[in-house]
């Protein structure tokens, strides 16, 4: 059962129709402009000449009628094929077989445009975005999904589905207009404004990763809580004194556990940094090939990314000894809020280190991130 085959003829029904109502809006048109006209040399003529006229007007109008009362006819008809071709299709229930030879079809025609666009992007790689032959790629690959994907269209339309499987392809089909919506929306900021569009992406990049710091946080302190390193003091990097005069350190994690009033010692220290460097390998590779699209040497790239980083953990590190005692207190004690409060204070500080992240490392990737056809 080829559900396309019915949807083509529809359409191709429907395509008839709309040429036949231009067609008699034209012969309509056409004849009152003849009309017109007669009537303006009906005023200068004579006897004979005004019968000459008024016969071809009659003979115009007779034709007109003919001519309007055929398309009428194949309207119609074509209006009622229309209209039984699609409770035809309405009323058929698909077998197994044929739902498996339609998904089948689907696939394949997915399998195509996905091989199609690769080799697209492929080419796409040898031109910088400014290129007449980058854009004319791009409308290559606008074409291809959208042939493909109105194919795809065809093989779903005018199917009896279940009842779940309709409400599924009802939120596929909003997910689809939605994202459209907002994609073209995207495409014109980033034509626009391309500084303010790569900016965005690395913000919301930046923002997931921040998310899987928070969720990662406190399973690693968690774990490593469970280990001896809970007791061994952590007291590195002096740089001064605290305004009491005790010792300033940039990495100042006393032993203990931090709900007894104590630094974590090297157990948060680890969490922190072993959360961190997931992160940011992570971080790395998706702000490179996404928001940059660089194409340089990615071992060049990770080193300076490395250096980058080894000196942004060194300041936060040194910012931290400013906020991380307060703020423990303040929801640990203050708040009274015990482990929860404890808890909050991590996602906090996790959160105000990668605020720190943040704004240095743009800066840092602009520069490190580049595309060779840039540097040409």
């Amino acid at each position: 059962m080829d559900y396309s085959i019915e949807v083509e003829e529809i359409n191709s029904l429907k395509r008839l129709n709309k040429y036949y109502e231009n067609e008699k809006y034209r012969i309509n048109y056409y004849v009152s402009l003849q009309a017109a006209k007669n009537k303006k040399k009906l005023k200068k003529a004579n006897h004979e000449e005004k019968t000459k006229i008024n016969e071809r007007n009659i003979q115009a109008e007779l034709k007109k009628v003919k001519q309007l009362e055929t398309l009428e006819k194949t309207y119609k008809e074509n209006s009622h094929r229309i209209e039984k071709l699609a409770k035809q299709a309405l009323q058929k229930v698909e077998t197994k077989a044929e739902k498996q030879n339609r998904i089948n079809k689907i696939k394949a025609l997915k399998k195509s445009r996905k091989e199609l666009i690769k080799e697209q992007k492929v080419q796409l790689s040898n031109y910088s975005e400014s290129d007449f032959e980058y854009i004319l790629i791009k409308n290559n690959i606008s074409n291809i999904k959208f042939n493909v994907n109105t194919k795809i269209e065809n093989l779903m339309q005018n199917i009896t589905f279940k009842k779940t499987e309709k409400i599924i392809i009802s939120i596929i089909k909003l997910l689809k207009t939605i994202h459209y919506f907002f994609f073209s929306i995207w495409k014109k900021i980033k034509m626009k404004h391309p500084g303010v569009a790569q900016f965005l992406v690395f913000f919301m990049i930046s923002n997931g990763v921040t998310l899987l710091q928070l969720a990662l946080m406190p399973m690693f302190k968690s774990i490593f809580n469970e280990t001896n390193m809970i007791n061994i003091n952590l007291l590195w990097g002096r740089i001064g004194n605290n305004f009491d005069g005790t010792p300033y350190y940039m990495f100042n994690y006393p032993k203990g556990p931090i709900i007894d009033g104590t630094g974590g010692g090297l157990a948060y220290f680890m969490a922190v940094q072993v959360t961190l460097a997931i992160a940011q390998i992570i971080n790395f590779f998706t702000q490179r090939k996404i928001t940059f699209k660089s194409d340089s040497n990615a071992w060049v790239a990770a080193v300076w990314y490395f250096a980058a980083y080894i000196a942004i953990t060194l300041i936060a590190a040194a910012a931290q000894g400013f906020y991380k005692a307060p703020i423990y207190n303040l929801f640990m004690n203050t708040f009274n809020m015990g482990s929860g409060g404890e808890l909050i204070a991590d996602f906090i500080t996790m959160i105000i280190n990668s605020a720190i992240s943040f704004w240095v490392f743009f800066p840092i990737f602009k520069v490190i991130f580049k595309q060779k056809n840039e540097n040409k």
